[in-house]
């Protein structure tokens, strides 16, 4: 080879290296899962994540989110602008402090609900919520917590005393199980998870395993990653920064093919023999719909009620449901001179306000509901329905569910004639207002 032609090479060589530096990396967002703050020490952990991702890991463009995980919510976003000067860590620290000032003060003061979330809800919130804000960025989560999901309201679901969900849960949707993850198959795309386990209501270690196990697959069948699952929030830490990959990976089994909680007993330890690890089963009671059973009541393969309810007064949901890429909102009254129940003002003394799927991010999720922890009379109630976002030819069209305790289902549809969202405003051609009696064909009862 000649020395032209070397030189030629070289230049070429060098070009394209100039050429790949100057590209721009892509913007990347990351996010921290806060568990309940009960000490100091707990408040230093924290302030050490956010410190080491700012330095570490985030660079112009990227984005930082904090989330509460008892109250599933979103505490603040510190969002850096794509600027040269953001490649030190100094100025990255000084347009995040804004935000990080959100944090402390909430962990000086956090307020937190009744009801923690579950780790089932966490995910569904940041694959739904978070994806909406940002949705083609890489995600990746630091989450700090707890992933033995129990509810007191649904207690046969809980992962408490050795048990877990058999690997059928991720076969069906979310109507029927709280696991269920069928109809959500593209949910954690992009999205990589670094689990800091803070728990140690595990029974043993067979138990962890099985727990590790179904959500690394729970993740993984929603199009994502579980890299980190550990009791060390040192290592857990560490692998976050270095973006880690999965150390482990499972696969299903085709032998568990109904949903139902399955329960690891830890071997008992003598000195002559030690007993084999055994399973036992934990069915599912979807023979009838319950107040536990959260949406369940919106299913499309719920049968629902021809005749009127026997009675108007009952524990009592009532919820939305739409098959279009639009934002619907229910307001509910439930009795005169009560506050609306809504996104807006999602608790009240007799129930509270569930689901406020803002942009409707998939039409299988596309409902909203409120739900009643006193027997109230439906008779007394008014409910209103508001095209808030988005645009749809020929109006909002949708179908109003109420569920009476031991009663069963009734459902009645309505049609919104506006083409487009008015952000909750004030316009007749935005709202309707359905009478819950007409329902529940109550109109001609006196109870």
């Amino acid at each position: 080879m000649n020395w032209n032609m070397k030189n030629l090479l070289m230049s070429g060589l060098v070009a394209s290296a100039l050429a790949q530096s100057s590209l721009p990396a892509k913007a990347e967002t990351y996010g921290v899962v806060l568990p309940l703050i009960t000490s100091n020490n707990e408040q230093v952990i924290v302030k050490k994540a956010l410190n080491e991702i700012i330095v570490k890991r985030a660079k112009p463009n990227d984005k930082i989110f904090i989330h509460d995980g008892v109250g599933n919510r979103l505490i603040a976003i510190a969002e850096l602008p794509d600027r040269k000067v953001l490649r030190f860590p100094k100025v990255r620290m000084k347009y995040a402090r804004q935000a990080f000032a959100k944090v402390v003060s909430f962990m000086g003061m956090p307020d937190y609900p009744s009801d923690h979330a579950q780790p089932y809800q966490i995910f569904s919130t940041l694959a739904d919520e978070v994806r909406n804000l940002y949705p083609k960025e890489k995600l990746y989560v630091l989450y700090i917590g707890s992933l033995l999901a129990h509810d007191d309201k649904a207690a046969d679901m809980s992962m408490l005393n050795g048990y877990y969900p058999s690997d059928a849960h991720l076969k069906v949707d979310g109507f029927v199980s709280p696991y269920g993850i069928a109809d959500r198959p593209n949910a954690q795309n992009n999205t990589t998870y670094h689990i800091c386990n803070i728990d140690d209501r595990f029974t043993s270690r067979e138990h962890y395993k099985a727990v590790h196990r179904f959500w690394s697959l729970s993740v993984s069948a929603q199009g994502g990653k579980l890299a980190t699952f550990t009791n060390d929030m040192g290592i857990c830490l560490a692998r976050f920064l270095k973006n880690s990959e999965p150390a482990v990976s499972f696969t299903p089994h085709p032998s568990e093919t109904k949903p139902e909680m399955l329960q690891v007993k830890a071997p008992k330890v003598t000195v002559k023999k030690t007993s084999q690890v055994r399973t036992v089963r934990r069915e599912m009671p979807q023979a009838q719909l319950t107040k536990r059973q959260g949406a369940r009541f919106l299913a499309t393969d719920v049968p629902i009620e021809t005749g009127a309810a026997s009675k108007s007064i009952g524990l009592a949901k009532l919820g939305i449901r739409w098959d279009k890429e639009i934002d619907l909102d229910i307001h509910v009254i439930a009795y005169p001179g009560a506050k609306s129940l809504s996104y807006k003002n999602s608790k009240i003394p007799e129930g509270r306000f569930d689901k406020d799927w803002r942009g409707s991010p998939n039409d299988q999720h596309a409902y909203e509901y409120v739900e009643f922890d006193t027997p109230l009379d439906l008779k007394k109630m008014k409910v209103f329905v508001n095209f808030f976002g988005g645009r749809v030819v020929g109006g909002a069209r949708g179908v109003l569910r109420i569920w009476l305790e031991n009663q069963g289902v009734w459902e009645m549809s309505f049609v919104i004639p506006a083409s487009r969202g008015n952000q909750g405003k004030n316009s007749k051609q935005h709202w309707v207002s359905i009478s819950p009696k007409e329902v529940l064909r109550l109109a001609n009862i006196g109870r």
